[in-house]
């Protein structure tokens, strides 16, 4: 199983799996000469990202507003508002699809909920991963086993 996040083509996160017990994650620079510590960003967007990344696989991760450089133009206004609401979760909690339709005023959308989920681009960033079915892990883009594998990592509370 495999989660690639590429930014802008100059880095990809990645986390990836060959069984559930080992995991392995690491941010690989796009451009093969460069070295994580002369990473030459210009945008301070992207070393935020870059930075949170980092942050994220060692376990320290701070959210530093780096949600203001993710671009949601392509997304409808209802996903904007998901995603928004999505953003707000806890490392290490979760909240139901149900709840998510609740706070973003749309109480029986809870499966538009998770479509709009589904579309997410970055979901390290927008951690989609952290909402969940009521009464199972619900969906996830990559697949449900590397869903719950994001969640015990994170040591999330949730139903399995």
């Amino acid at each position: 199983m495999l989660l690639s996040i590429c930014v802008e083509k100059l880095f990809t996160a990645i986390i990836y799996f060959s069984d559930e017990k080992h995991i392995i994650e690491k941010i690989e620079l796009n451009h093969k000469k460069l070295k994580d510590t002369e990473f030459p960003l210009i945008n301070e967007g992207f070393k935020s990202i870059f930075r949170y990344f980092v942050e994220y696989f060692n376990d320290t991760a701070r959210k530093d507003n780096i949600y203001r450089y993710i671009d949601l133009s392509l997304y409808s206004t209802f996903c904007k508002s998901v995603y928004s609401e999505t953003i707000k979760i806890p490392y290490g909690e979760t909240i139901t699809y149900a709840e998510l339709a609740r706070r973003v005023l749309k109480p029986e959308a809870a499966r538009a909920v998770g479509q709009c989920l589904s579309k997410n681009r970055y979901p390290l960033i927008i951690p989609c991963h952290r909402v969940v079915g009521m009464k199972d892990l619900g969906g996830f883009k990559y697949g449900s086993k590397l869903k719950k594998v994001i969640l015990d990592r994170e040591k999330s509370n949730y139903i399995s």
